[in-house]
């Protein structure tokens, strides 16, 4: 083999690792985040829920701040606990043990909550989006 073609093979190779990390840290996440979107509308029941938390089998956790409360009001039956409280520490009052559906403005903070909460041994605990999701889904408010 020559000099050339040991260059040429190397070069390859370091394309082919730039492409695979590229793909590894780009697309494959992007993914996986269309798959979560995609678990968020099957999940995503107000009535259902709606059911399981009058039946106390669930907990509605709203994780906004007390302002965004008071702007665009709050899901029906829902407890609030906002997010810096989770990120400061602070865990709210519920067993965990029962299924806690979190949801936020747009489901980013609903997912940082689901991660605090099962890091602290909370078991069963979903996101289910923002405040508009539910809303589209039919799910009633209070403003």
């Amino acid at each position: 083999m020559t000099k050339q073609s040991k260059s040429i093979l190397i070069f390859l190779a370091v394309v082919l690792i730039i492409v695979a990390a590229v793909y590894s840290f780009y697309l494959a996440p992007n993914r996986q985040q269309a798959n979560n979107q995609v678990e968020t509308e099957v999940i995503l029941d107000p009535v259902r829920i709606s059911q399981e938390v009058a039946e106390g089998s669930a907990v509605l956790l709203d994780v906004r701040t007390a302002l965004e409360l008071q702007e665009d009001g709050f899901a029906v039956s829902s407890t609030h606990f906002d997010l810096v409280r989770l990120q400061n520490g602070e865990l709210p009052n519920i067993s965990k043990e029962i299924k806690i559906y979190t949801y936020c403005k747009a489901g980013g903070r609903a997912g940082k909550a689901e991660i605090i909460l099962e890091e602290n041994g909370f078991i069963d605990v979903v996101n289910i989006g923002g405040l508009v999701d539910w809303i589209d889904s039919g799910g009633q408010i209070i403003k």
